[in-house]
């Protein structure tokens, strides 16, 4: 199903895409720098993968392969699930209804570790109802 090598290769990829060096986008992110050689041995953590497609402005599916859309989930801001920044990163052009700014403000009022759980399970939602 998933291959943590085919994960670590697609990580190095965007990041080289983007111009990013993967050692300093570990510690923007407070991960180990052994992280990509870790994935050669097992699948990485979710929370990890987490904070990666966060940092690197994909989403998780993108990052495991389980698409080819990056489907960015936020603006290009490092830090978009640092407490309280939700709401204030959203894409401007965008005009949010009632039920989605409800929606953003408890997302905001979770720790950021069970925001990432929530975005999961968003995602799983969407892909039953393609």
């Amino acid at each position: 199903m998933y291959n943590s090598t085919e994960i670590a290769n697609n990580i190095k990829k965007i990041a080289k895409d983007k111009g990013i060096v993967l050692k300093t986008m570990f510690y923007e992110i407070g991960i180990g720098e052994n992280t990509m050689s870790n994935f050669k041995k097992s699948m990485p953590k979710v929370d990890t993968l987490g904070k990666i497609a966060d940092y690197l402005n994909v989403s998780m599916d993108y990052l495991t392969g389980r698409t080819t859309e990056p489907v960015q989930v936020m603006n290009n801001n490092h830090n978009t699930l640092n407490g309280g920044v939700l709401t204030q990163n959203y894409n401007s052009s965008m005009e949010l209804n009632g039920l989605q700014k409800e929606m953003v403000e408890a997302m905001e009022q979770l720790p950021k570790s069970k925001q990432l759980e929530a975005l999961q399970e968003v995602y799983k939602i969407l892909e039953e109802n393609k």
